[in-house]
Order: structure tokens, then sequence, then C-alpha cells
């Protein structure tokens, strides 16, 4: 008779097509069809005593999760690595998984759990807090204890962050020309992130001719990345705000419009769909605050603080500081671009 826990035709099965539904889901932005499925199929992981199966849907559910349940997600990763670390804990997931596998999955996972560490931290915390430094160093630690030169070109690319949250954008602006260098070289599908922070550094410094001269050389490596969909969407909202600012409307047609109100400009192009709030609240807030600077640009001021204003809460009773840090200050140069001065005491305040 087959035991409870022999491997199992139609378990492997489940597994599988709770797999490709979970890809699928996450191709298509739809974070919190993410968090259930992989919920699921972590669960079943679990009592199937598959460890591999549950690490992956573990790590997939804590980047669903970060704009849905921050510290949840968090504490997945940190358990994560935890169970990467520390034979015995796995064991209490899959008894009888031999040493040659368990070392097959540190490898696989670890450098990239380190990294999902750090993002979250600096989203959390904020890109220049001490949680963040150390999580930088021990991610590159071990990214070079497994012999993983991707992963220690993407714990590079957190200088960014951690530069641009310091206020020092040369340094920040160096450091980003110098990942899509290297990412030229090595051949890689990061182009368009590094494409996106050259532009956006240059754009915060004030040079926004040579941002828009940046963001329309980006644009070609949209297609490269590994999920396109995903790479538009950002790439788009960001070159957007852009030309807005660079008064260079004569370029909006070469990217998709990011709502319906732009697309019925004459100088936009297609519109480009985002899940909504309830599935994908990431890419709704990168496309509200894309069209909050061109509201702003264009005077419509109202409509900008009306637009950020549940943001500004949103994100800070989810303790993501480092966007909401963003949309505070948004709000501040919207409102005092208003007249309405007497507001920016208030939420200029600590």
């Amino acid at each position: 008779m087959e035991s409870d826990h022999e491997p199992s035709r139609d378990v492997d099965q489940q597994i599988q097509e709770l797999t490709e539904r979970c890809t699928d889901a996450d191709t298509k932005l739809l974070s919190r069809t993410c968090m259930r499925l992989n919920t699921e199929l972590r669960r079943l992981a679990q009592d199937e005593r598959r460890l591999g199966t549950y690490l992956v849907a573990t790590r997939r559910l804590s980047e669903a999760g970060l704009h849905f349940t921050p510290q949840n997600s968090l504490d997945l990763t940190v358990r994560l690595i935890a169970m990467l670390e520390d034979e015995t804990l796995a064991r209490t997931i899959q008894p009888d998984i031999s040493i040659d596998e368990f070392e097959f999955w540190q490898h696989r996972l670890t450098p990239s759990a380190y990294h999902n560490l750090a993002s979250q931290m600096g989203q959390v915390h904020g890109y220049n807090s001490k949680s963040m430094h150390q999580c930088i160093a021990d991610g590159l630690n071990v990214s070079r204890k497994f012999g993983d030169n991707h992963s220690i070109m993407h714990f590079r690319e957190f200088a960014v962050e951690v530069y641009r949250a310091a206020d020092d954008l040369d340094m920040a602006l160096h450091f980003a020309r110098g990942s899509l260098n290297l990412e030229e070289d090595l051949n890689v599908g990061r182009r368009v992130a590094s494409a996106d922070d050259v532009a956006s550094m240059l754009a915060l410094q004030g040079r926004l001719e040579e941002a828009a001269d940046a963001v329309m050389e980006g644009w070609q490596y949209v297609a490269e990345f590994h999920n396109p969909y995903n790479a538009e969407t950002m790439y788009s909202a960001m070159a957007r705000s852009i030309l807005n600012l660079a008064g260079r409307s004569d370029l909006l047609a070469s990217f998709p419009a990011v709502d319906a109100i732009q697309a019925s400009s004459p100088n936009c192009g297609r519109v480009l769909e985002y899940p909504g709030i309830d599935e994908g609240p990431r890419y709704t807030y990168v496309r509200d605050r894309a069209i909050a600077v061109e509201d702003c640009c264009h005077e419509r001021f109202e409509e900008a603080i009306r637009r950020m204003t549940p943001w500004d809460k949103r994100l800070m009773d989810l303790g993501l500081l480092d966007a909401w840090f963003g949309v505070r200050l948004l709000l501040i140069s919207a409102f005092r671009m208003s007249g309405k001065t007497n507001r920016l005491e208030a939420l200029a305040a600590p």
C-alpha cells in the first residue's frame, strides 16, 4: 500500500498546475492572486513534504505580499533564509531530503532570498538605514560564497537607491551608469532597470534635457526584460513623468499612455493596462504618481492632490516609508504650486 507521503503522480500534477497558475499570475502582475495561489502551493508542499516547492512558494509569497502586508513579507523572507541556512530546520518540512538536494536549493535560492530581504528592508525602513546597509553587506558575502556573479551585480544596483536616499545624486548617477555599462557587458536582461535609474537621477538633478534623452535611449531595453509587461508598466510611467517635466510633449507618443485621459491627447499612443489596486497596488501607485506629475505640469494641482492624498495615508499605514516619502514630497510640491501654503507646515512636519 502506498504511504501518505510517498511520491504521487496526482500530487506532482497538482504542484505543476499550481506552479503554472502562479507564474501566469505573476506575469500579469496580479499580486493578490499570486499571494492566494502561493499560499495554497506552500500548504500543499508542506503537507506532501516537498521542500523545494515549499521554499519557492515562500519566496514568491513574500514578493507578492509586500504591498499588502509588508511585515509579513519580511517575516517570510527571514524564515526562508533561516531554512536555507539550517538543514535541521529544513528537515521539519522534508525529513528525508538528501544532502545533495538540500545543497541544490541552497545554491539556487539563498542569494535571491538575501536580495529580497534587502529590497524589502529598503522599502520599509529606507534605503539608507542601518538595516539596509547590513542586508547589502550580508547579501554580497553570500553571493560571493556561492559564486553567483549575477546576484553580486544585483546587490551593487542597490548603491543607486542608497546614495539617492543619502541625497548624493552624483554618486547615485555614477552607480546607475556603471550598472548599465556592466550589464551591457554581461548581456543580461536588467538593462532597463539601470536605464530607468540613469534617467531618474538626471531628472532629480534638474538635468531634464539629458534625462529626456536618457529616457529615449533606455526604451529599447524594455523588450529584453524577463517580463516585458512589468518593465513596460514601470518604464512608461517614469518616461512620461520625465518628458512632461522636460516639456517634451512631442516625444510622448513614443510611449503608451497610462490612462484614458492621457490617451485622448494628440501626443499619446495606446493605453497601457495596469492591474487594479486590489490586485496590484504597486503598479497602481506608479501609474497614479505619473498622472499626478502630469497634472502638476499642466497646473491641475487639485487633481494631483486628490489622486495622491489616499496614497499618502495608505503607504504610511502599511509602513512603506520609501514610497510614502516620495508621495509626501509630491503633495508638498502640489500644495505649494497651487498657492495653498497654509498646509505646508503640517505636511513637512516629522
